[in-house]
């Protein structure tokens, strides 16, 4: 939608917002008395889930929508014990979870469920694998089809991938493909539909293996971290189809590093090393700009998360450190379309946290692009990303006399009684 306003138009709106004094991690909620492990993901709707073990170890999945936590499905709709699960949602918003299942004689076997609307259901066969199988990694392809990545306790501790073909589980390419044993799995595919994954090897160090169609093959060189990888791995992909590796660096005083592979070798993304203090159980995303983010757990401040992001190749803490109200074990990072990202950990119960844009807030008299007349100095960037928002407060008259574009889910308010006058466009996407 276009929206042209001319001179002398003035916004006169009432909207507030609650949280527009600073950026800061919001609640959305405490779901449960009790839990471990747990999983977040969004939807193309911006509509965030959450995966965790209840207090028994059966799975239940929620989503935020409207303001409340619902149930996706019944609660506990796992038939067994699991362990580790894990949450993808497909390009066409399907919902699936993989995790090890304990009990009816086979220990630590993988299944895939996905739920169809009403209920939770198997994908294929129930126990996938072969025979016990650990770290498990989930993701779908471009056409929304389930690919599982673990690492084959039956088969000297390798790395296996397998995907539903419609009808079955199958291996892609051949079974136990690393050349020794793998820990520590990620599965993430790039912009061409390949499949990758991203392990601890058996020196302990990163590595990354991708699928040509035909075979498994090595990208770059194999083990390129500088020492040892503690815990693990986190792989995701920007839309130059490079691809990015996020771990703890042992060699580096057990801070994060993140690499990222030029083509031929693997080099930093930003300096190794760069987070603050010891950081454990690191998780990257990118975001459709390309924007970085990982989080992880900040051991330093009793166990907290901390989330950073990469820019003009320099990490940042986004909003502060060890902004998690609770001590966890575990914790997930996602991000939604607009690139605000979602933190959910399981201090005793699942607390999921979103952060909150601080708002572009015009105060002083006059033109809209002198920079002295916004709050600290910065105007804002065109067009508005979603999840941001500007106000409109001026102590005499805020004038634009070019064009603004708020991409969707941006917000401008105008303050009650404020002047706002519009000698140009406001576009609106």
């Amino acid at each position: 939608m276009k929206v042209n306003l001319y001179k002398k138009i003035y916004f006169f709106v009432t909207i507030c917002f609650s949280y527009c004094a600073h950026a800061q991690w919001t609640v959305l909620a405490r779901i449960e008395s009790a839990s471990n492990y747990m999983s977040l993901a969004v939807d193309k709707n911006n509509v965030p889930f959450v995966l965790y073990n209840d207090g028994n170890s059966f799975t239940t999945v929620k989503k935020y929508e409207n303001n409340t936590w619902k149930s996706v499905g019944a609660r506990g709709f796992s038939n067994n014990y699991v362990f580790s699960p894990v949450l993808a949602i497909s390009n066409n918003d399907s919902v699936y979870t993989a995790f090890s299942e304990w009990g009816d004689g086979y220990p630590q076997q993988i299944s895939v469920m996905k739920f169809n609307g009403t209920a939770w259901v198997y994908v294929g066969n129930r126990f996938i694998t072969p025979g016990a199988s650990n770290f498990v990694s989930l993701a779908t392809d471009s056409s929304n089809a389930p690919f599982i990545a673990f690492q084959d306790e039956s088969d000297l501790n390798k790395l296996s991938v397998m995907k539903f073909n419609g009808k079955a589980w199958e291996y892609v390419g051949r079974r136990s493909f690393s050349p020794r044993n793998a820990s520590y799995v990620s599965l993430a595919f790039d912009k061409l539909n390949k499949p990758y994954v991203a392990f601890r090897d058996s020196s302990n160090k990163a590595s990354v293996m991708k699928f040509d169609g035909a075979d498994w093959s090595v990208v770059g060189a194999f083990g390129f971290s500088a020492g040892n990888i503690y815990y693990k791995t986190s792989l995701a992909f920007d839309n130059n189809n490079i691809p990015y590796v996020a771990y703890t660096d042992v060699a580096n005083g057990n801070k994060a590093t993140v690499m990222k592979f030029d083509g031929i070798h693997w080099i930093n993304a930003g300096p190794p090393g760069f987070s603050p203090t010891v950081a454990f159980d690191i998780q990257i995303a990118i975001d459709s700009s390309d924007a970085a983010y990982v989080g992880y757990k900040n051991n330093q401040f009793d166990g907290k998360a901390t989330v950073m992001k990469l820019g003009n190749n320099t990490w940042s803490v986004v909003g502060a450190e060890a902004f998690t109200p609770y001590v966890f074990a575990n914790h997930s990072l996602a991000l939604n379309k607009y690139g605000t990202p979602y933190v959910a950990t399981d201090s005793g119960s699942v607390t999921v946290m979103k952060y909150v844009n601080p708002p572009y807030r015009f105060i002083g008299n006059g033109d809209w692009n002198n920079a002295a007349n916004w709050s600290n100095n910065v105007i804002p960037p065109n067009p508005l990303p979603g999840d941001n928002s500007i106000i409109i407060d001026p102590q005499g008259e805020c004038i634009l006399n070019d064009t603004i574009t708020l991409s969707e889910g941006a917000n401008l308010t105008v303050t009650p009684g404020k002047k706002f006058t519009v000698k140009g466009n406001v576009l609106v996407h």
